[in-house]
């Protein structure tokens, strides 16, 4: 399936689907309730890869969930795109490590463990008696194809030998990659402060000078790592892997490369699903992906609240007072297609700068 349009006509909406064979295959969607609308559209949407869609189908396919909203025994677009990305990408549990555990002959001492999920875990741990360090590790399951395991392992090395030669103020720094036990650990700078999700859960929403002021130093961090040769596309960027420190700095802290590692040997997904774009989902992650997840992590920051997956996200539609510049920024970052979006940070950065100085000479 190479194209999928949606056109109107005397007898309803049409929609039609066409492949790389030549042949096209259309539906009427007036034969169909809004449920199973939902679900031929989630079809093409999880298995299209390569499938280019029509203006109106995204048009028409954003708006499901609200064409819904009043049946409450049918679920939403959204809610039926999650629970089938559970069913799809499903992770095997394993048993952490524990406080006072040792690796690398002593040199590391495990203090506690900061997450768990699936088949990954990141610790706070000591470096040779003195430095506190992260420690992220990764565990294969024993079943996974030989050769898969092979080449998961290759990029995670890759991946961890790129990201140590960073060199930025405000990403955490890589110190080592080592394998022990069969798992698999990236040895991080230790951050200390709260992450911008714990941030607002404990302060509440910030000022939007303050927010955009923090977007500008999200928008250099990821144009620095698109800059990389090869680009460094980060695939996780979310509220949870900024840290806000002492100093009032804004870090990165983690580069999901363990969480691309398992995502190669175990068919997982890296990213929290509300910051996940389409396209990431179909496994052809481009550098606006992370412009997608950018501009979801700018809609919780002013509004406490995750965007809706699969959606383009508009925080006036929950803080009304919001200048209608900043929500334009939001919803172009989250547009459904890559090419809809700014296609490099600081296009975006641009686009803050000038919303900033707006609100800044409004206030005056």
């Amino acid at each position: 399936m190479n194209s999928a349009s949606l056109v109107s006509g005397d007898n309803g909406k049409q929609l039609t689907l066409g492949f790389t064979s030549g042949g096209f295959l259309a539906f009427n969607l007036a034969n169909f309730d809004v449920k199973q609308a939902e679900e031929l559209l989630l079809a093409v949407e999880l298995w299209g890869i390569n499938c280019k869609r029509s203006v109106e189908l995204i048009d028409y396919q954003q708006n499901l969930q609200a064409i819904g909203k009043d049946d409450r025994s049918t679920p939403g677009y959204t809610q039926m795109w999650e629970e089938e990305l559970g069913r799809r990408f499903s992770a095997t549990t394993f048993v952490p490590l524990e406080p006072d555990q040792m690796l690398q002959e002593g040199r590391l001492k495990i203090i506690r463990q900061l997450a768990s999920g699936g088949l990954s875990a990141i610790y706070l741990a000591q470096n040779k008696g003195s430095e506190l360090v992260v420690l992220k590790e990764a565990v294969i399951p024993n079943n996974t194809d030989v050769q898969a395991q092979a080449q998961a392992e290759r990029h995670l090395a890759r991946e961890s030998q790129l990201l140590s030669q960073l060199n930025h103020p405000n990403i955490a720094k890589v110190y080592d990659y080592f394998i022990e036990d069969g798992r698999h650990y990236i040895q991080l700078e230790y951050v200390n402060g709260a992450d911008l999700r714990q941030y607002v859960k404990q302060n509440g929403v910030p000022p939007v000078a303050q927010v955009l002021q923090w977007g500008l130093v999200i928008a250099d961090i990821v144009e620095y790592l698109h800059n990389q040769v090869p680009p460094i596309v980060h695939k996780d960027l979310t509220p949870d892997n900024l840290v806000l420190c002492h100093d009032g700095r804004i870090v990165l802290i983690d580069f999901g490369a363990s969480n691309q590692f398992i995502s190669k040997a175990t068919n997982t997904i890296v990213g929290k699903q509300a910051y996940i774009p389409p396209e990431q989902l179909r496994g052809k992650t481009v550098m606006q992906s992370d412009i997608y997840a950018f501009g979801g992590t700018l809609f919780y920051l002013l509004t406490g609240k995750d965007p809706k997956a699969l959606s383009v996200s508009h925080p006036q539609k929950l803080v009304p007072e919001l200048p209608l510049e900043v929500d334009e920024i939001v919803a172009r970052a989250t547009a459904f297609e890559p090419e809809d979006r700014y296609q490099t940070a600081n296009e975006m950065s641009v686009q803050i700068k000038t919303c900033l100085h707006d609100l800044v000479i409004g206030a005056t």
